[in-house]
């Protein structure tokens, strides 16, 4: 992963292909705190439990040939429980807003959406009031411009602390 300091102090890790997830997580906290090794690791755990449990690993999705990548949120969820991290989902009414005035008030948060540039779903971080894209390598201001460029629907969100 290579991993940037932006001009105006912001950590900005930018993603390998299918890995947008994994870059997120670490964006949102603003250093490397997982690597491919651990959301690999925190899948095969799941897997183990929903086997175990009869439940449907439906989303957990295989390695694909050496190519880790394309993980479900319950995957990163279980990698930050596993590092100790807290998290909290974002519930209710008027989420964009609170997201919006989240991001403006320093909160670390992870953002699961559809993406604004049509090419499926996406995942982005906050963190220092900036909405920070790993795909594109961009750390900007939370406003509403911002926002409309890079989300056009918020699947799931999460405050970490």
């Amino acid at each position: 992963m290579l991993s940037v300091v932006s001009a105006m102090g912001q950590y900005v890790q930018r993603q390998k292909p299918e890995q947008c997830l994994l870059c997120a997580v670490n964006n949102a906290m603003g250093y490397e705190l997982v690597t491919e090794d651990d959301f690999e690791a925190a899948r095969q755990e799941l897997l183990q439990t929903h086997r175990k449990n009869k439940h449907s690993t439906a989303g957990l999705h295989r390695k694909r040939k050496g190519r880790p990548g394309r993980w479900s949120g319950s995957v990163a969820l279980q990698a930050l429980f596993q590092r100790g991290v807290k998290v909290s989902k974002v519930r209710g009414q008027n989420k964009v807003k609170r997201l919006q005035r989240m991001g403006r008030a320093k909160e670390k948060v992870l953002l699961l959406v559809r993406s604004a540039r049509g090419d499926g779903n996406h995942a982005l971080a906050m963190n220092n009031g900036k909405l920070i894209d790993s795909a594109d390598g961009t750390a900007e201001g939370v406003t509403r411009t911002t926002w409309k460029r890079h989300v056009r629907t918020v699947l799931s969100a999460y405050v970490l602390k």
